[in-house]
């Protein structure tokens, strides 16, 4: 691949939209951390519950911050849309996890830092999958 393919690939992926993507995923991060709070601290949910509860409040956050602002996608595929993401963000999951393990029980690598690597590398991807195939016009 030479300098100019990758450099318009780079530019077709790093521009306002995935910043966008990225900042909607921080905050759905921070709306996750606040719901694990408020459930788990504030209403004495068993934490199983409040974590679960709080996932899945945040996905759905996170699904409709994404379909109505990153990806202005229609709203009469939803039927289509819904199963899609979940699929997505199952891969997303498996992909943090598999980097994860392998960088830790491969490398010593903090489990922090391999989390923190591994979800950089899983938003590119699901980034893409999101515009081009869960959201695509």
């Amino acid at each position: 691949m030479n300098n100019r393919v990758l450099s318009e690939l780079l530019g077709k992926i790093l521009n306002a939209n995935f910043l966008l993507y990225l900042t909607i995923g921080g905050l759905t991060a921070l709306f996750y951390m606040g719901l694990i709070f408020v459930t788990v601290d504030l209403l004495d949910f068993q934490y199983q519950f409040g974590v679960s509860l709080s996932y899945f409040v945040a996905t759905l956050f996170h699904f409709l911050a994404n379909k109505k602002l990153t990806f202005q996608a229609e709203d009469d595929k939803l039927a289509q849309q819904v199963p899609r993401y979940v699929g997505v963000i199952t891969l997303h999951y498996l992909t943090v996890l598999g980097v994860v393990s392998a960088f830790v029980s491969g490398f010593g690598i903090s489990v922090y830092i391999a989390s923190a690597l591994a979800i950089l590398l899983a938003s590119g991807v699901g980034y893409i999958l999101l515009k081009y195939w869960v959201f695509r016009g």
